[in-house]
């Protein structure tokens, strides 16, 4: 487990590489009424952005919601296209 190895079509098995995404600070920041009554919401270059800090159960959490809108790859209607939507989805 510690060195692993095999060879398979010159291919090393390996572990995958760190995600540099992963936080590593999971502190929560002290209650704030004002930050916890209603969310507050900023448009950051066309993206809409809403914040609300959870002073009730006192857990870090995120929900995020994207929408993709594009129009290459002739969306829906080549089977390439079909493949570009199931990695996404």
């Amino acid at each position: 487990m510690k060195n692993p190895s095999c060879v398979i079509n010159q291919k090393k098995i390996d572990l995958p590489p760190k995600n540099p995404l992963i936080p590593k600070n999971f502190d929560i920041f002290p209650k704030d009424e004002t930050l916890s009554a209603k969310p507050v919401h900023t448009n950051l270059d066309g993206v809409d952005l809403w914040f609300m800090k959870d002073d009730k159960f006192e857990r870090p959490k995120a929900k995020v919601t994207l929408k993709l809108y594009t129009k290459d790859n002739e969306f829906g209607t080549s089977s390439e296209s079909h493949l570009f939507v199931k990695f996404w989805t």
